[in-house]
């Protein structure tokens, strides 16, 4: 029962009710969280990153990337990664520090050519995992710049967004964004483009063909009437745009 509940919560996060078989279905590994797997212990201990072969958690279910996402979640994936990767640096390099301070064995004082052997041995692993630490602190450096540019990257999005939306309502960027799909536009959409639609005929079908994100000419036609009495107190002028789609 639990698997075919957890079968179920897949179906619905991948947004495919319909032609989903559980059993054959694949998902890339973009749709998951780096805590989503089993952890490899041994090749984490040895310095090894096992990029090729990873085992999903029993419970793991996909959370990245997912159907429908909007931008503020895309940007919020990159900085919550960002931060996760910056979290596991740190937390390897506490994991080989941990090493150093548990390497060192209590030898027979009475044997010593085998203390100097352990010694030596000692002092070649330590200096091994201090190679290591040094590699993880210059990657870790790197994450760090990463993250400027990503939040800059962000600060900047954000700006043209707040740009954009002075311009377009929401129903016009979803056209944009999806030119082909159905798009219901409000009363006051449509009265809008009516106007300019009256203003000049030929520049607002250059803007449509042009992808401009208005109601097609045969929207206006249709919603006219609904215009006509949701804004009494412009008939006049509502009037004299229908006569202008009528001699079209």
């Amino acid at each position: 029962m639990k698997c075919a509940d957890l079968s179920l919560k897949w179906v619905k996060l991948c947004k495919r009710p319909k032609n989903f078989n559980v059993t054959t279905a694949r998902l890339c590994t973009l749709h998951f969280e780096p805590d989503d797997y089993e952890r490899d212990l041994k090749n984490e201990l040895m310095g090894f990153e096992n990029k090729f072969k990873r085992s999903l958690k029993y419970t793991a279910l996909p959370s990245l990337r997912l159907p429908n996402n909007t931008l503020q979640s895309s940007r919020k994936m990159e900085m919550d990664n960002a931060r996760k990767n910056r979290l596991e640096i740190r937390a390897r390099k506490k994991l080989v520090q941990d090493l150093i301070e548990n390497s060192l064995v209590v030898m027979d004082e009475n044997n010593n050519d085998q203390l100097n052997v352990e010694i030596n041995s000692s002092s070649t692993s330590t200096s091994n995992e201090r190679r290591s630490i040094g590699t993880l602190t210059e990657n870790n450096d790197n994450n760090e710049e990463v993250i400027k540019k990503l939040q800059a990257k962000v600060t900047d999005l954000e700006d043209k967004m707040k740009s954009i939306n002075k311009i377009f309502t929401p129903k016009q960027l979803s056209k944009l964004c999806e030119p082909h799909k159905r798009i219901t536009w409000s009363v006051d959409e449509i009265s809008k483009a009516i106007v300019i639609h009256s203003s000049e005929p030929r520049a607002y079908r250059l803007l449509l063909k042009n992808g401009y994100p208005f109601p097609a000419v045969s929207t206006l036609t249709r919603e006219s009437q609904e215009v006509l009495i949701a804004n009494r107190d412009v008939l006049y002028t509502v009037g004299k745009v229908l006569g202008n789609i009528v001699c079209l």
